[in-house]
């Protein structure tokens, strides 16, 4: 479809691509690049003259980025702004390792998994998480269909579970199985995308769905009988939404990427205390999001894109072992060698305003 949004033409396009068949493009190998930030080279955070493209995943997270160009802020920053609206991270990622996307937003499972195959991209901010805890998971949740005698994650034990594989919900599924002596193997896993999720609980061809906002929402207010089992409250999975981009691009236009990311901080902060309105534009971004289900789900997610050693913590001490554990990542992996913190900080030290209202980072876990 296509939405005129405040003057400016933007093409959004919603396809859903197997997860199974989804190819990621990748590069000839990963390139260590420490993509040096305008602000440590001595130049200030400001605005910048560039066209860029976001691909942004179809979920209530890409909030900021949508009320960023509504709003007109990345006008503001001297970007002329395009989002791609895609609904997974795979096709995502896709877009930004082919130069089709300058920037993305992108669970952490499936990125550090792609980055320790060689696909040259590299972690920038959060789009949504903590700088101020090393556990999140407060946009994830399981939900029970009516009548599975299904209240607690114990009773999940041989049921049928309705979960996009290769997303951030299965390792929040798990997280939650191991700490009630539990493991993968005893639930049965049906691979679908969050959306047909909501339909399957519906029809009662699974039991329940673990995924990630706007989702369990959209369950318990369309399916009748639906009833949360948990809601975030794993404190050994840490998962933000991750903002991307390319080691190629970062290292040639440093400039830019700190103009992108302090626009979506004055968006996040904007839409941090207008929450409802910024719901009702997710609504005209994604396909089939209806306000009341929007207007639930945004208050499940953290508009924090910080950068702080609590997010690398959190990342290393339980997303890496995570996907060691279920080989998605063979051998030993630094999260850091998928991390450029350089320019979020950056604008973190220029513009200060940006994250008012938010829990202050430790001292000791300041990044410097």
């Amino acid at each position: 479809m296509t939405l005129s949004v405040r003057g400016t033409t933007t093409q959004t396009r919603l396809r859903f691509v197997s997860r199974g068949a989804a190819a990621i493009v990748m590069g000839a190998g990963m390139v260590c690049v420490s993509a040096a930030s305008s602000a440590a080279a001595g130049a200030p955070v400001g605005p910048v003259k560039a066209t860029i493209t976001i691909a942004a995943v179809g979920s209530i997270d890409g909030t900021s980025f949508f009320t960023a160009l509504h709003n007109g802020i990345f006008r503001q920053w001297g970007l002329d702004a395009k989002i791609i609206v895609e609904p997974t991270g795979v096709e995502v990622m896709n877009e930004v390792a082919s130069g089709a996307a300058e920037f993305g937003d992108v669970g952490a499972d499936p990125l550090l998994t792609s980055v320790a195959k060689g696909l040259p991209l590299r972690i920038i901010a959060d789009n949504h998480g903590t700088a101020t805890l090393s556990y999140y998971a407060e946009n994830q949740a399981i939900v029970a269909g009516p009548g599975t005698g299904i209240t607690d994650i114990a009773s999940l034990k041989g049921k049928k579970i309705g979960v996009a594989l290769n997303t951030d919900a299965v390792g929040y599924l798990q997280s939650l199985l191991e700490q009630n002596h539990l493991s993968l193997s005893n639930v049965t896993l049906v691979n679908m995308t969050p959306a047909d999720g909501v339909t399957a609980l519906a029809r009662k061809s699974v039991d329940a769905i673990a995924t990630f906002e706007p989702w369990p929402s959209a369950a318990l207010l369309e399916v009748k009988g639906s009833r949360v089992v948990i809601e975030g409250h794993s404190k050994t999975w840490y998962d933000p939404g991750v903002i991307v981009s390319s080691e190629s691009y970062l290292s040639a236009h440093p400039a830019v990427a700190e103009a992108f990311l302090a626009a979506v901080a004055q968006s996040e902060k904007y839409v941090r205390s207008h929450l409802s309105e910024g719901a009702m534009i997710a609504t005209q971004w994604i396909t089939g999001l209806k306000p009341a289900v929007a207007t639930r789900a945004i208050h499940y997610v953290t508009f924090d894109m910080r950068m702080s050693k609590l997010v690398v913590n959190g990342l290393q001490g339980y997303m890496v072992p995570f996907l060691e554990k279920t080989g998605a990542i063979s051998g030993k992996f630094n999260v850091s060698s998928a991390m450029d913190t350089s320019f979020m900080v950056a604008v973190q030290k220029a513009r200060p305003q940006f994250f008012t209202g938010l829990p202050p980072i430790p001292s000791g876990d300041v990044l410097p």
